[in-house]
């Protein structure tokens, strides 16, 4: 398996959407809907802080837009979506 990360946007009269995608297999489900909770991790203690994610998602959110995962065809897939203004 040869790893990539793949770009993709678009636009349209009020928003832009940017999508990154990998394929490293995507997230186990069960941990999708908890995935930016504050201090959310599945790194073993004193590894990582768990608020990447939670820090992005809160920053995205001021901005007026949305910051989604799903699971692609071939692993995670993720979606930042932000007012044109």
């Amino acid at each position: 398996l040869r790893p990539w990360i793949a770009l993709h946007s678009e636009h349209d009269s009020r928003h832009v959407r940017i999508w990154v995608e990998d394929n490293a297999g995507g997230i186990d489900p069960r941990l999708l809907e908890r995935i930016f909770e504050p201090f959310f991790t599945t790194k073993p203690i004193g590894v990582g802080t768990g608020l990447g994610l939670s820090v992005s998602y809160g920053i995205v959110e001021n901005m007026g837009g949305r910051l989604s995962v799903s699971n692609g065809e071939a692993g995670a897939k993720f979606c930042v979506e932000l007012p044109i203004v």
